[in-house]
C-alpha cells in the first residue's frame, strides 16, 4: 500500500516510475495530487500489476483527471482487478462513469456527494477468486487441448508417414514381382523360339539328305555306300549338335536355378530386415508414448507445484493479516481493566476445567485399556481352566462309559422286572393322556384365537395410521405447492423501485397502484425470522424500541421484568395467526429505532442517515459524526472514502486519545508538576476504549458488542444487557 495524499507536486514522471518499478501495489492513494493530469493516469493503463494486482484508486479532488483519463484507464490491461475507484470532486463526468460501468463487474456504480465513482461489491475478494479460478481452469483446459492437438497432429503424422511407407512397399512389390514375371515370359519366349529354329534346322537337314541320298541312289546305285556313310556321319554330327546343346541348355538352367536360389535369399533377407524394422520401429514408437506419458505427468506436477504455491502465498496472506489484527488486538487488551480481568479468570477457569476435563478422559482411557487388558487375561484363563476342565471331563467320559458298560448288563436283567411293571401302567396312561390332550388342546385354541383378536385390531390400527400418514403426506404437498404458489403470487404483486428525488427505494403495488415507503406485508413474510438477541436461539416475537433487539416471549419477560426496563415500548412482530404484522410506513428517519424499520433503513442505504438528509454534529479529519440525542447514538461516515460504521474508527479514537493527553498535560502544568508525576498515583483515562474482541455471552450492562469488519453489512442493531442465565417463565401472549 502506498499513501501520497496531498502532494501537489506528484505527476506524470511519478505516475510512471510507480508503473515501472512499484508492480506490487494493492492499493494507492493520490487523493488530492492536483498535479495529476489524464496522461499521467495513462501511465497505470499499460502496467502487467504482479498478484494480486491493484484493486483500490483513489483519485479523489484531482481536477486534472477527467473522461479522456478515465477512458485510458478503463480500456487499458492495468485496471483489469481494480474495485474502488475513487474520482470525487474530479473533472469526470457522469456519463463517462456509465460507459465505464462494465470494465468493473466486481463493483457498483455510486454517484453521491460524499462518493462518486465505484465502490466494491459485498464478498468481492470471493468473485475476485472465482473469476481467478475460472481463468486458471480455461488456460490449463486449453493448454491440455493444445497439448492434445499437438499430439494428435503427431500421431496422424506418424501415421500417415507409416501409411505411406506401407504404400511405397506394396508398389515396390508388385513392380519387383512384375519385372521378374517378364524376366521369366522373356526367358520361356526365348527358349521356345530356340528349340523351334532347331528342330526346323534339324528337320530341314533331315529331308535334304534323304533327298540327296534318294537322287543318288536313282542316278547313281554303285554311290549308295558313300550315301550311308554320309547320312550316318550327318546322323552322328547332329546327335553331338544336339548333345552339345542340351549340355549348354543344362548349364544354362543351373545357372538360372542359382541366380533364382540368390534372389530368394536376398528375398528372404529383405523380409527379415523388413520384420527386424517394423519391430523397432514399434518399439521405439512405445518409447516415445512412455516419453509423452512422463511428460504429461511432469506436466500435472509442476502444475499441482504451482497450485501448492499459489495456496501458500494466499495461506501467507492470511497469516500476515491475522498476526497484524492480533497485534492490534494486543495493543487494544493493554487498555481493558477489571471487566477483561474477571473475563481473563473465567477463560482460566474454563481452561483449566477443559484440561482437567481432558486428563479425566485420558484417566479413563487409561483405565478402561487396563480393564480391557484385566479383562483378555481373564478370558485366558477362562480358556486354559475351560480345556483343563475338557480334558477332565473326557476322562470322566470314559469312565463313565466303561461303567456304563458295565451297568448295561444291570439294565438288561431290571428291563424285564421294569417292562413288566409299565405294562400294568400303561393303560392308566393312555387315559391320563387322552384327557390331557383334549385340556391341552382347549387351551391352544383359546390361545390362538386372543392372538387373532389382537392381530386382526393390530392390523385395524396400522390400517387406520397408514391411511392417515398418506393423507397428511398429500395434504403437506398440496400444502407447500400453493404456499409456494401464494408466495410466487406476493412477491409479483409488489415491484421494488427506486426515487431518485429523495434517493430511496419504494414499493409499488402493480394491482392496485399504492405506494409504500416501508415493505408491505407481503414482502415482509417473505423476509427471514429473525432470532432472539438474548438467546440466540429460539425466534423473535417481539421488539424493543429503547433496547433495539429482538426478544422471544420468554427473555423478554426476563429482561424486561421490572425497573426502567418494564416501561420500555414493544410491539409484536406477528400476529395470533403467525402472520408478520404491517405498521405502515411510520417515520423514514432516525427517529424510528424498531428494530424491524432499522433492518429496512440498512438494507435501503447507509446514505439516509448523512448528509443531506441531515447535517454532522462534528467533523473529526475525513470523518462525520451525526448523533442521536433522544437514543444516544452515534454514526460516522467517511464521505472520502465510502465508509460508514457505529463503532469509533480508529482516526477518532487517536484525535480523542491526543485531546485528552493536550488536556492532562496543560493541567499539570497549571499545578506544577511533570506529566509523568501526574500519573503516578492516578489511573490514566481510558479513551477511545472498543469492546469488539468480548465474548457476547458476557454479562452487562450498557457496552456495545458490535465488532467492526469491512466485509460485514452494518446493521445498526447492538447487543445491550446480554444475561447469560436462562429462566423458565410463562411464554407471553398477546
Amino acid at each position: 500500500q502506498l499513501s501520497l495524499r496531498d502532494c501537489e507536486r506528484f505527476g506524470q514522471r511519478g505516475c510512471k516510475a510507480l508503473a515501472t518499478n512499484c508492480l506490487r501495489l494493492t492499493r494507492l492513494d493520490l487523493t488530492g495530487c492536483a498535479g495529476l493530469t489524464d496522461e499521467a493516469v495513462n501511465e497505470f493503463s499499460t502496467v502487467r500489476w504482479k498478484p494480486p494486482g491493484l484493486r483500490h484508486l483513489l483519485l479523489a479532488h484531482c481536477r486534472g483527471v477527467g473522461d479522456i483519463g478515465l477512458a485510458w484507464l478503463v480500456e487499458g490491461s492495468g485496471s483489469n482487478d481494480i474495485v474502488t475507484l475513487n474520482l470525487t470532486k474530479c473533472s469526470c463526468t457522469s456519463a463517462a462513469l456509465k460507459s465505464s460501468r462494465d470494465y468493473f463487474p466486481h463493483s457498483e456504480m455510486k454517484r453521491d456527494p460524499g462518493f462518486f465513482g465505484f465502490w466494491p461489491k459485498p464478498r468481492w475478494e470471493h468473485r475476485l477468486q472465482i473469476q481467478a479460478f475460472g481463468r486458471d481452469r480455461r488456460g490449463i483446459v486449453k493448454t491440455q487441448a493444445s497439448y492434445r492437438g499437438y499430439c494428435g497432429r503427431r500421431y496422424t503424422k506418424g501415421l500417415r508417414a507409416w501409411k505411406a511407407l506401407e504404400k511405397a512397399t506394396l508398389v515396390l512389390q508388385k513392380r519387383w514381382r512384375g519385372s521378374k514375371g517378364r524376366a521369366r515370359y522373356r526367358y520361356f519366349r526365348a527358349k521356345f523360339i530356340r528349340e523351334t529354329h532347331a528342330a526346323t534346322v534339324i528337320e530341314s537337314g533331315v529331308r535334304g539328305s534323304f533327298a540327296r541320298g534318294k537322287a543318288r541312289r536313282l542316278r547313281k546305285v554303285d554311290q549308295w555306300r558313300r550315301a550311308c556313310r554320309a547320312a550316318i556321319l550327318v546322323q552322328a554330327a547332329y546327335r553331338s549338335l544336339v548333345a552339345r546343346r542340351y549340355a549348354t541348355l543344362r548349364l544354362k538352367e543351373a545357372q538360372i536355378l542359382r541366380e533364382k536360389r540368390l534372389g530368394a535369399s536376398i528375398e528372404i533377407q529383405r523380409i527379415y530386415r523388413g520384420l527386424r524394422g517394423r519391430q523397432r520401429f514399434r518399439f521405439f514408437e512405445a518409447e516415445r508414448q512412455r516419453k509423452l506419458m512422463r511428460r504429461f505427468r511432469a506436466c500435472q506436477k509442476i502444475q499441482m507445484w504451482r497450485r501448492c504455491l499459489l495456496a501458500k502465498w494466499r495461506t501467507d496472506l492470511l497469516r500476515e493479516h491475522f498476526e497484524r489484527r492480533q497485534a492490534l488486538e494486543r495493543a487494544t487488551a493493554i487498555h481493558i481493566q477489571a471487566k477483561i480481568r474477571t473475563f481473563c479468570t473465567r477463560r482460566v477457569y474454563r481452561i483449566m476445567r477443559r484440561k482437567y476435563d481432558a486428563r479425566m478422559r485420558i484417566a479413563l482411557f487409561c483405565q478402561c485399556a487396563c480393564r480391557l487388558r484385566k479383562s483378555q487375561i481373564v478370558v485366558y484363563v477362562a480358556a486354559a481352566e475351560g480345556r483343563h476342565r475338557k480334558e477332565v471331563n473326557a476322562v470322566c467320559c470314559i469312565q463313565r462309559m466303561y461303567r456304563c458298560r458295565a451297568a448295561r448288563d444291570e439294565y438288561a436283567k431290571r428291563k424285564q422286572a421294569y417292562m413288566e411293571y409299565l405294562a400294568a401302567r400303561l393303560d392308566a396312561t393312555i387315559t391320563i393322556q387322552a384327557h390331557s390332550r383334549t385340556w391341552a388342546a382347549l387351551v391352544i385354541f383359546r390361545q390362538l384365537k386372543a392372538e387373532k383378536d389382537e392381530y386382526d385390531a393390530r392390523m385395524a390400527e396400522v390400517t387406520r395410521w397408514a391411511s392417515s400418514t398418506i393423507q397428511a403426506l398429500y395434504r403437506g404437498h398440496c400444502g407447500r405447492i400453493r404456499a409456494v404458489a401464494v408466495r410466487d403470487e406476493k412477491r409479483a404483486r409488489w415491484k421494488e423501485m427506486f426515487d431518485e428525488d429523495s434517493r430511496r427505494p419504494f414499493f409499488y403495488n402493480q394491482i392496485t397502484g399504492e405506494i409504500r415507503w416501508r415493505r408491505p406485508q407481503d414482502l415482509l413474510e417473505l423476509m427471514p425470522r429473525p432470532l432472539c438477541g438474548n438467546c440466540e436461539y429460539f425466534e423473535a416475537s417481539l421488539e424493543c424500541s429503547v433496547c433495539q433487539e429482538f426478544f422471544c416471549a420468554e427473555c423478554h419477560q426476563t429482561v424486561h421484568f421490572g425497573g426502567k426496563r418494564a416501561k420500555h415500548p414493544f410491539r409484536a412482530l406477528y400476529d395470533a395467526f403467525g402472520k408478520r404484522v404491517d405498521y405502515g410506513d411510520g417515520d423514514f428517519d432516525l427517529g424510528s429505532m424498531w428494530p424491524s424499520e432499522i433492518i429496512q433503513d440498512d438494507i435501503a442505504g447507509i446514505l439516509l442517515r448523512i448528509a443531506p438528509h441531515r447535517d454532522p454534529a462534528e467533523k473529526i479529519g475525513l470523518w462525520e459524526r451525526y448523533d442521536d440525542d433522544e437514543y444516544q447514538k452515534s454514526y460516522y461516515y467517511n464521505p472520502v472514502s465510502g465508509e460508514g460504521t457505529y463503532d469509533k474508527p480508529q482516526a477518532v479514537r487517536e484525535h480523542e486519545q491526543l485531546t485528552a493527553l493536550q488536556r492532562a498535560q496543560q493541567q499539570s502544568q497549571e499545578h506544577g508538576l511533570e506529566y509523568d508525576d501526574y500519573y503516578q498515583g492516578h489511573a490514566r483515562p481510558m479513551t477511545g476504549v472498543s469492546f469488539a474482541g468480548l465474548s457476547p455471552t458476557r454479562p452487562t450492562t450498557g457496552i456495545s458488542w458490535a465488532p467492526s469488519s469491512p466485509n460485514r453489512p452494518r446493521t445498526g442493531l447492538s447487543q445491550k444487557s446480554i444475561e447469560s442465565h436462562h429462566s423458565n417463565t410463562t411464554v407471553l401472549s398477546r
